[in-house]
């Protein structure tokens, strides 16, 4: 992302803080790419840092009180499981943005990648 933290949190609509947010790129129920604004951002780190090993992590469903925003579209670049990778026959993360529609909210999400 090119903007600086305090440009994308205005953004997206939430207040800056030093712990950050976290960001998932995921599916609604329906199949239609969201964006999640989580408080769990170590919770993320670790499940990044594991799939850059290739370690095959999955979370759960994020808990209701750890989704502080839902949006619709991707906000970031994507980030695939080594499951995700592997199904789409990729040999590298996938980067694909939509735009975000910033009047839209809500939807059930199913995990990650």
């Amino acid at each position: 992302m090119k903007e600086s933290y305090i440009e994308i949190c205005t953004r997206l609509g939430v207040e800056a803080r030093p712990e950050g947010w976290a960001i998932w790129n995921t599916w609604a129920m329906d199949g239609q790419p969201i964006s999640l604004v989580l408080v769990d951002s170590s919770g993320t780190e670790g499940l990044l840092t594991n799939w850059s090993r290739g370690i095959e992590a999955y979370p759960i469903t994020p808990l209701p009180a750890q989704v502080v925003l839902t949006l619709q579209g991707w906000v970031t670049p994507m980030t695939l499981s080594p499951a995700g990778t592997r199904r789409l026959g990729a040999t590298r993360p996938t980067y694909r943005t939509l735009p975000m529609n910033p009047d839209a909210s809500g939807g059930s999400a199913s995990p990650a990648g």
